[in-house]
């Protein structure tokens, strides 16, 4: 299997000579650029400008989830290091949308360099399927 979803195989032809038979195969997964099949949209969007006066973030879920312990991180990005501007375990966020968006209280100061690059990252453990009670990051 290849990055790009291609499946490889080799066939044994004749007189020791191999050939390879490529296949495509579809997507399984809906990745809307986030790298992780559960998150449908986010409130700013991927490469979207921010005001420095935002009060929250958000994240849309395809199922039901619920709050737990884990944390999201805000890095701002200076020069390819990742200096870190604020940290809020699931715990602290408010569930709203039948339990499939995830809202982020925002402290002032989070986005106060105007034109910054910023990144989330959300552990293992921010939130847990409703259905199951796993964690889905």
């Amino acid at each position: 299997m290849l990055p790009n979803n291609t499946l490889l195989v080799a066939r044994m032809e004749y007189n020791n000579t191999w050939g390879f038979n490529v296949i495509d195969l579809p997507k399984l997964t809906i990745d809307n650029g986030y790298y992780n099949a559960n998150i449908e949209s986010t409130f700013p969007g991927i490469n979207s400008s921010i005001s420095s006066d935002i009060t929250n973030n958000s994240i849309d879920f395809y199922v039901r989830v619920t709050l737990s312990d884990g944390k999201l991180s805000i890095f701002q990005i200076i020069d390819q290091r990742k200096i870190l501007r604020q940290t809020t375990s699931g715990r602290g966020c408010i569930l709203v949308n039948d339990d499939k968006r995830v809202i982020v209280n925002i402290l002032d100061s989070t986005f106060s360099k105007s034109g910054g690059n910023y990144s989330i990252k959300i552990d293992n453990n921010f939130i847990k399927s409703r259905t199951y009670g796993e964690p889905l990051l």
